[in-house]
């Protein structure tokens, strides 16, 4: 007989939902090894027991599925708000539209996004963590990325090279990616759609522009 049933006999009890443990097993490990021996010596003293920690274990599993579907979908609440930002123009079937085209990418510290100089062949929104653009001269001019804000779209759209190196500064950084294949697919089943993401290219021109000018005239304006 199972040494569950022989540890049912012992305890004079009636049922228990658990697998029956076998009298011998074939452990791939030593660690598989000490656990099937502690479950046979729990099986033996108080099968109830051995029940309770199963039925603690599954509680516990599905809290963590539960706070991590609760995490994903708080996130992927945020990627929608950020693109209702930065598209004031698209409707909320269009937002939607944009979130399925997206695939999320996790990245840590010191990681590289791209470097100066490589194919665009794709746009990223930052959702979570920090980046850090750098410019490859003489002069070492950086730039550091928050949540909510895109990179690359200059590049995908234009079709230019990077401009700059992007690195993770964060511990942890989250990023959905939108690629040139789905950018093409939009392009052509939307454009309409895809005209806010021009927009948004213009918007950063624009403003970065606005940035430069404002900087050289505050040279100007030194004293000498």
């Amino acid at each position: 007989s199972s040494i569950r049933a022989r540890a049912l006999s012992i305890a004079s009890k009636n049922t228990v939902n658990i697998a029956e443990i076998p009298n011998s097993r074939v452990c791939q490990t030593l660690d598989d090894a000490l656990v099937f021996a502690e479950d046979v010596l729990v099986a033996i003293q108080d099968p109830d027991l051995l029940q309770r920690d199963v039925n603690e274990s599954c509680r516990n599993g599905h809290r963590a599925r539960s706070v991590e579907s609760a995490g994903q979908m708080m996130e992927e609440r945020g990627v929608k708000l950020f693109l209702e930002t930065l598209c004031p123009g698209a409707t909320p079937e269009d937002i939607t539209h944009l979130c399925s085209l997206l695939s999320r990418e996790k990245y840590h510290l010191g990681d590289i996004i791209w470097e100066q100089g490589s194919a665009s062949n794709n746009l990223k929104l930052l959702v979570c963590g920090s980046l850090i653009s750098s410019l490859d001269d003489e002069n070492g001019a950086t730039e550091t990325i928050y949540p909510g804000s895109t990179i690359g779209e200059l590049g995908l759209i234009n079709g230019t090279e990077r401009l700059t190196t992007v690195k993770v500064l964060s511990d942890e950084a989250v990023l959905y990616n939108l690629s040139r294949e789905k950018w093409e697919t939009l392009i052509h089943e939307n454009p309409r759609l895809a005209r806010e993401i021009d927009m948004l290219v213009v918007r950063y021109l624009t403003h970065r522009i606005q940035h430069v000018s404002n900087h050289i005239l505050d040279k100007r304006s030194l004293p000498v």
